[in-house]
């Protein structure tokens, strides 16, 4: 069995973690994989700056054109849509190939702020309808797609070989860090909780705030105890094995419907107590977990904050239990069975 993968970008981690660490267990099962990937690392350097959608066009287009040879595929994985205002390249790829499987892990119907888009509304709808086979990162994705029978709900997930804890030897006055990952675009659910952060920080003198991402912004930079790691693929790993407490805050909006929690599912996996805005997958993730805490308000996230800072051993406790909630539900191992069975499928 031969699958073509056209994924978004090389470091995208919805690519890396929806496609390329399962390639290597697809391939044990027989199948073999050529990737086509569409922006690439140089993407993370001009996130921020205006030339972000031009070059994650033309990505996108050239990704499409050396796909053109679909043809010679037992199926092909299309993951987002190519283009978000047309459906063009998949109409002409599932000409080529009508065993087309589609993947989403994002709110890719929706605009800016949130905003109802007619354009990518259609246009993901459309790339429904030709697939055979719709994976939704999560339930809201997948109602939305409005295709029951033909979907399957597969969360972003980790391999917990590779994630795992990190050998910890604290004392009573040990440094906390609480900690925070991800790209420049989401900074500012940051913001979002940083009144809780900096009344934290201040009551407590053992507290530092840690910053990994690609670029900080110098409000962030100028806080006394705020930390700036640079992200890399290289350290993503050990950055967040540092962290005693990690956060996920996030607005209650359409977009956050459609995230895939997938922060907090790296806290877990490398046994870090976690702090979380019930938003979306967020609260689902948690059920059961007894992780840490989800919050709201500020003086719920300075309560949960200060639950886990002064009591070590609670924090100790909500680790090991986000560890295992998270080989049990949000590994490699735990999904890669319904993979395999969507891939046999498409064949059908």
């Amino acid at each position: 069995m031969r699958i073509l993968f056209i994924t978004e970008g090389t470091h995208a981690p919805s690519s890396r973690f929806r496609v390329q660490q399962f390639l290597p267990h697809f391939q044990e099962h027989g199948i073999e994989c050529r990737v086509v990937a569409g922006y690439g690392p140089r993407y993370n350097e001009i996130a921020a700056t205006r030339f972000a959608a031009p070059y994650k066009l033309a990505a996108r287009l050239q990704s499409f054109v050396r796909s053109l040879d679909a043809a010679r595929y037992d199926a092909i994985f299309v993951q987002r849509p190519i283009l978000p205002f047309t459906a063009l390249p998949e109409e002409i790829l599932h000409r080529l190939n009508p065993r087309m499987i589609f993947d989403v892990d994002d709110a890719v119907f929706l605009g800016a702020n949130s905003q109802e888009s007619p354009v990518r509304r259609r246009t993901f709808e459309r790339c429904v309808e030709l697939s055979s086979c719709y994976i939704a990162g999560n339930d809201f994705l997948a109602q939305n797609g409005k295709q029951p029978h033909k979907t399957t709900v597969i969360p972003t997930v980790i391999d917990t070989d590779l994630y795992k804890p990190a050998q910890r030897t604290q004392g009573k006055n040990d440094i906390v860090i609480i900690g925070w990952i991800g790209s420049p675009t989401t900074l500012r659910y940051v913001d979002q909780v940083l009144p809780a952060l900096q009344a934290v920080r201040d009551r407590y003198p053992q507290v530092i705030v840690r910053i990994v991402c690609s670029h900080m912004p110098d409000h962030l930079a100028q806080e006394e105890r705020f930390e700036f790691v640079p992200w890399s693929k290289a350290t993503e790993i050990a950055s967040i094995q540092s962290f005693d407490i990690g956060i996920m805050p996030m607005e209650d909006t359409l977009i956050s419907q459609g995230k895939c929690g997938f922060k907090m599912i790296q806290y877990m996996g490398t046994g870090v107590a976690v702090v979380s805005s019930p938003v979306g997958a967020n609260a689902a993730i948690f059920e059961g977990s007894g992780a840490g805490a989800l919050a709201t308000t500020q003086q719920e996230w300075i309560a949960a904050l200060s639950h886990l800072i002064e009591d070590a051993s609670y924090r100790e406790t909500c680790a090991q239990n986000a560890r295992e909630h998270a080989v049990e539900k949000y590994s490699v191992k735990a999904v890669l069975p319904r993979y395999l069975e969507v891939l046999g499928q498409s064949q059908r």
